[in-house]
């Protein structure tokens, strides 16, 4: 099972370099902005984010400001408050 990332920029060049490096390693899904990379999370969490910080609208810090509930993430043993 691969590990499944969710790559978060608003630059389309950026995107195309992170599929080129992870793609043969990793399950990637991809969002141009933060209200795209929420609902994304909300439907189908991944197990990372790669977030840019500097994008137009919202924020990488914005996006990171918003809470998800525990409910909505994978039970990992890991994860902890």
């Amino acid at each position: 099972m691969k590990y499944r990332i969710l790559v978060v920029d608003d630059e389309p060049v950026n995107l195309s370099l992170l599929k080129t490096i992870l793609e043969k390693d990793y399950s990637l899904a991809f969002a141009r902005s933060g209200a795209e990379a929420l609902e994304r999370v909300y439907q189908n969490p991944p197990d990372l984010i790669l977030l840019d910080i500097m994008m137009p609208e919202m924020s990488g810090f914005e996006v990171c400001e918003i809470p998800v509930s525990y409910t909505h993430l994978r039970a990992h043993e890991t994860l902890r408050y």
